[in-house]
């Protein structure tokens, strides 16, 4: 993985961090998970929500939102939570993605050994709350998943549909025998507990797309 561009420095952007249901948690659990987008790509997302009678109530909350109404809260895992809360933007950077194989632990502790062919990542460091956050917002083609690392070339599965994480957040694009799995809104990757390890780690240190196959597998 490799820099593409140099690391901007942004001064008072905002961008939204979303609370919605966590699927990354066992069966008998629930709880609640931030993603983070601008105010366009939130719209876009919940947009595309299905027509449930639990994601019409986070679409109206939305609208309520979008009205002025900043306090707007919707039901996650059986409570009420603030729909958006806004977060401070420290830098960003894109970087490209090659080929790389990386071994997942699932929910359930178990490894799922990853491989992509490429991609991008579009990462932010941002501060929300009294947290300093990396996040990020991946595209990548090939996306499979094997359960040994050796695995031959034909047992590798393609991920490029029914997945199992908050419906809509993974978006795929297929073209023939090649796809593209894309993020809809952006995912937290790191925390750091200070602003100078933040600024110095944002760069440095290298990325993970485990916050991405959490979506992939949800609690399966």
């Amino acid at each position: 993985m490799r820099n593409m561009a140099n690391m901007q420095m942004i001064g008072k952007k905002i961008l939204y961090g979303i609370n919605l249901e966590d699927y990354f948690t066992a069966d008998f659990c629930s709880s609640a998970k931030t993603y983070y987008g601008s105010l366009d790509e939130i719209e876009t997302f919940i947009n595309s929500l299905w027509d449930t009678e639990q994601h019409q109530i986070t679409k109206t909350s939305f609208k309520q939102y979008l009205n002025g109404y900043s306090e707007v809260t919707h039901y996650i895992a059986y409570g009420q939570h603030r729909l958006i809360e806004n977060t401070e933007v420290l830098a960003e950077e894109e970087i490209e993605l090659f080929k790389t194989s990386w071994e997942f632990l699932n929910v359930w502790r178990w490894p799922q050994y990853m491989e992509i062919d490429g991609g991008t990542v579009k990462k932010v460091l941002i501060k929300h709350g009294k947290a300093y956050l990396r996040i990020i917002k991946a595209t990548v083609t090939g996306l499979r998943t094997a359960a040994r690392y050796d695995a031959s070339k034909d047992e590798w599965l393609k991920l490029c549909n029914a997945f199992l994480g908050y419906p809509g957040m993974l978006i795929a694009t297929v073209h023939g025998e090649s796809y593209i799995v894309q993020s809809a809104l952006y995912m937290k990757e790191k925390e750091y507990s200070t602003k100078k390890e933040a600024m110095e780690k944002f760069i440095a240190e290298p990325i993970s797309l485990d916050c991405m196959c959490e979506d992939v597998f949800g609690n399966g």
